[in-house]
């Protein structure tokens, strides 16, 4: 299972309401790798937090694109490219989920990707925002 950082004043992007959801989005996503890590599988509490994850990710994702327009940044582009990839992969988790089919293994790789991708970004173009 991937590790998760945890959130530090470092990872600030300097709006409050941001922050709140990069918290709300690593605790969410932590708590998922733990219910993945689980044995047995709950596949009901799978399908769950991963629709929560999706309605989180689509609220925060707007709200980020709404600060990247407002400062004009160059990086709206890539980021609205890229967050539609994960948007498209969280349905098709959600699919899976449902089905209880999840491949745990790539739930977890996924997880992980999207939370590095992200912190990633923190470093960038919407720290200075």
């Amino acid at each position: 299972m991937p590790s998760l950082p945890f959130w530090t004043p470092r990872l600030s992007v300097g709006n409050a309401l941001l922050d709140a959801q990069h918290i709300t989005l690593l605790e969410l996503s932590r708590e998922m790798l733990r219910i993945l890590a689980d044995r047995p599988r709950n596949n009901e509490a799978i399908y769950v937090l991963l629709r929560d994850i999706a309605e989180c990710y689509e609220s925060h994702g707007e709200l980020e694109e709404q600060v990247l327009a407002l400062d004009g940044s160059a990086a709206l582009y890539e980021h609205r490219r890229r967050a539609e990839l994960i948007r498209t992969e969280l349905r098709e988790q959600l699919a899976s989920a449902k089905e209880n089919t999840t491949d745990r293994t790539a739930l977890a790789a996924a997880v992980g990707a999207w939370i590095d991708h992200h912190i990633g970004e923190l470093r960038s173009p919407l720290a200075g925002s």
